[in-house]
């Protein structure tokens, strides 16, 4: 019996690693080998969908509960898909992280006027007040080098400010984090001429 017990926490020990191989490939090739961007108005609660349907083994795994609230009249915002796919998929992976013993994930999505609002809210750990200001910078990370890259966030605010959004992170130790993230629902205005340099963050490559 110990010895089944010990063999499923060694497969589970190496099926982590290789995820954090593939999620460390997929952060790598948007910096170093980046397709070109394609902004333009989607449903925002497709891609949230699509997302968690690929993170669903991996949170009944972890023992995490997921919730939900997704707007019922419509959630197109603008903003490149495949960014924010990217981006989702980062903010999941951070909340997982953070729940090493289980817990409850919620994704809501919500109009505000000419913004879509989407927020991601775990029951976690949370984060230092004193390491809040630093994780939008490339490569900060509290996590082992096993665990994390640093780049995960650093994306994520690239994506959703080339766009025209805005992005802020509240968290309170012990008690979880909220990632709230606001998007345009339409292409803002000079939005062709204002890209120009904020591209080089997100899909130029970074030397």
């Amino acid at each position: 019996m110990q010895d089944n017990k010990k063999l499923t926490r060694e497969v589970q020990g190496i099926r982590t690693h290789l995820r954090r191989v593939a999620d460390l490939g997929r952060q790598l090739k948007n910096i170093y080998k980046p397709q070109e961007p394609d902004f333009t108005p989607i449903n925002v609660n497709e891609i949230v969908l699509e997302v968690m349907e690929q993170y669903s083994t991996r949170l009944t795994d972890a023992g995490i509960k997921l919730q939900l609230n997704l707007e019922k009249s419509g959630a197109t915002a603008f903003i490149d898909e495949t960014a924010l796919y990217t981006s989702l998929g980062n903010i999941i992976l951070n909340s997982i992280d953070a729940m090493p013993e289980g817990g409850e994930l919620s994704i809501t999505t919500v109009n505000r006027e000419n913004h879509l609002l989407l927020e991601v809210a775990d029951n976690g750990k949370g984060i230092k007040p004193s390491d809040l200001p630093k994780i939008f910078k490339p490569f900060f990370t509290t996590k082992t080098p096993e665990e994390g890259t640093g780049l995960g966030l650093t994306l994520v605010k690239e994506a959703v400010e080339i766009s025209g959004g805005s992005i802020s992170v509240s968290s309170k130790v012990g008690q979880g984090t909220k990632v709230m993230i606001s998007l345009l629902k339409n292409e803002p205005v000079n939005f062709s001429r204002r890209i120009g340099s904020s591209m080089q963050g997100f899909f130029k490559p970074q030397y």
